[in-house]
């Protein structure tokens, strides 16, 4: 119920996003064509596309934006509405390079950005003060006592006071009044949990949340017959969620509840997102820096013999391999078995004694083979982006795990082998998070992460990331 309710309540801001969108785009052909260009006819007709468009990409961008940061306040809310706003009329741009129907005015572009940062601000403040509203009415929410005070208890609280989503809680029961355990800050403590059907008679209660993760299965079942005695709706946190608190799911397959390991989010409508939003950017990247690549390309082709294009097997989507292309950063003719050898040691989490073998490092420092140009095309990632070729193709994603090598992947355990359930990126949450100062367990959980609460913003939020990564020297 909690979820399909923090669902509507996106579907609504979504709404309100794309309205004032759309009506921010009008008032910017407004303020430019009449306002401060002085001209008598306004062309409303020619943005009515470009004003829906932005207005559903903008609400897709944002759509795990909150309406208000609960943690950094203006400032946060501030920073995600620009950059959600930045990013759509970026696509929106991109597109408009390719459709010539129409000639719109850059100035009604740059009236429109800002404009539309404040309506957006304004559509928060009234989403927040809608919800506060609902939140505040004893009929239009739900009185919520939360039981236990151990993590999955902190954890339930702590997400219903950022995210009501209509639950009022009226305070917690800990398993002992004088048990080990924190209390939970900013919530009552009202006794403990054994007094659960005395306090049901005394107040008002709709919902009770069990989160006690070591009782006794006939202590829960007494908390819940207490709950079905009163006519209250009870939730239970299963026992054996600590084993695998971060990676499962429930679903229902006709009535009967299933809990299973999460699985990847890219699929159906999400996957296509993802893959129409990769298409468009890495065609476009490749012709506005076309410039640059027959640069680089010159640059490797005449100062070392060999290809300019480095081409290496990877392996890609579920095992299947494809082709990585690269800038040529090395001698020709360069053996692998250093590689591997680093490779093997980082894998099983040895320590060696190179300090251009660390187990720390994915990636060997201080390797002699790379070429002088081949040094400046990895510092600055130059030599990848050639793999926005593999990104067109479909080998590869923009956002996602590093393509290994099939040696890399013939030392994998099984629990690893889950990286390769969604396509591999040319950037991913590991690189930004940690580069290659990560050991190869900590990588592997950031990949499995990104692909279990993959949204499309976050793929904009860690290619966002990637540029200063980029520019403050931190290659991959």
């Amino acid at each position: 119920m909690y979820s399909r309710e923090i669902l509507l309540e996106r579907v609504q801001l979504a709404f309100l996003r794309s309205v004032g969108v759309a009506l921010a785009v009008y008032a910017s052909v407004w303020v430019w064509h009449h306002v401060l260009s002085g001209q008598d006819v306004v062309p409303w007709t020619i943005y009515a596309g470009p004003s829906i468009l932005l207005a559903l990409i903008t609400a897709t961008v944002m759509w795990s934006v909150p309406a208000r940061d609960p943690d950094s306040g203006v400032r946060g809310t501030l920073v995600g509405i620009f950059k959600g706003l930045a990013v759509a009329t970026i696509i929106v741009l991109v597109i408009g390079f390719f459709y010539r129907a129409d000639s719109y005015s850059r100035g009604t572009f740059l009236v429109l950005i800002p404009l539309a940062a404040v309506v957006l601000y304004v559509m928060s403040l009234i989403h927040v003060g809608l919800l506060r509203l609902f939140n505040a009415n004893a009929d239009a929410s739900r009185r919520v006592i939360v039981v236990g005070n151990d993590e999955h208890a902190h954890r339930i609280a702590n997400a219903l006071k950022r995210q009501p989503a209509y639950y009022s809680v009226v305070g917690y029961l800990p398993q002992k009044a004088d048990g080990l355990g924190s209390e939970i800050e900013g919530l009552d403590n009202l006794g403990e949990a054994a007094d659960l059907d005395a306090i049901l008679s005394e107040q008002t209660v709709d919902v009770v949340m069990i989160a006690i993760s070591d009782a006794e299965p006939e202590f829960t079942q007494s908390l819940m017959g207490a709950c079905m005695a009163h006519g209250v709706d009870w939730k239970v946190v299963p026992p054996m969620l600590d084993l695998v608190l971060d990676h499962v799911e429930f679903e229902y397959v006709d009535g009967l509840p299933l809990v299973g390991q999460r699985g990847s989010r890219l699929v159906g409508y999400n996957w296509f997102l993802k893959r129409t939003f990769d298409f468009v950017i890495a065609s476009s990247m490749l012709i506005l820096l076309s410039p640059f690549l027959l640069i680089a390309y010159l640059s490797v082709k005449l100062t070392s013999r060999g290809p300019a294009i480095f081409e290496q097997r990877r392996v890609g989507l579920r095992g299947r391999p494809f082709t990585l292309l690269k800038f040529r950063t090395m001698r020709v003719d360069t053996s692998t078995e250093i590689h591997e050898r680093a490779t093997a040691d980082w894998i099983l989490g040895k320590e060696v004694a190179s300090s251009e073998e660390s187990s720390q490092v994915h990636k060997i420092t201080n390797d002699q083979r790379i070429t002088r140009v081949g040094k400046v095309l990895r510092a600055t990632s130059i030599d990848e982006l050639p793999q926005l070729w593999n990104v067109v193709r479909g080998d590869m994603s923009l956002v996602g795990p590093r393509p290994p090598i099939a040696y890399e992947v013939a030392r994998y355990s099984e629990w690893h082998k889950r990286r390769l359930d969604i396509p591999p990126g040319v950037t991913g949450l590991w690189q930004v998070s940690g580069r290659n100062k990560l050991t190869f367990d900590e990588m592997v959980d950031l990949d499995i992460d990104y692909m279990e609460r993959w949204t499309f913003g976050l793929d904009i939020e860690i290619l966002i990331k990637t540029i200063p990564a980029v520019v403050s020297d931190r290659g991959y």
